[in-house]
């Protein structure tokens, strides 16, 4: 199983049971099916990004909390760093 899909399966179940929602309760707010809710919680399987939103709304939740990386806050990734060379934009 993929680490980073259970990490947000408990981030995602935390916010659910915070809430006091039932699997199956969660489950029809987003329109899928109560076992693909069980396996996406337990890192078993993926989500749409259409879900993904339709949870985060659902839960009250922002995309970021559930999707916390291990990248400190305000700390420069250079790997995916800032373009250094200006861009130009041409209007025709």
């Amino acid at each position: 199983m993929d680490i980073q899909l259970i990490e947000v399966g408990k981030r995602v179940r935390k916010a659910r049971k915070d809430r006091r929602l039932s699997q199956a309760e969660l489950a029809e707010l987003i329109q899928i099916s109560p076992s693909h809710m069980s396996d996406f919680e337990n890192g078993k399987t993926n989500i749409s990004l259409d879900i993904f939103m339709r949870l985060t709304e659902a839960l009250q939740v922002s995309a970021d909390w559930l999707l916390q990386t291990n990248i400190p806050a305000g700390k420069f990734n250079a790997n995916f760093g800032v373009c250094r060379t200006p861009i130009r934009l041409l209007f025709i």
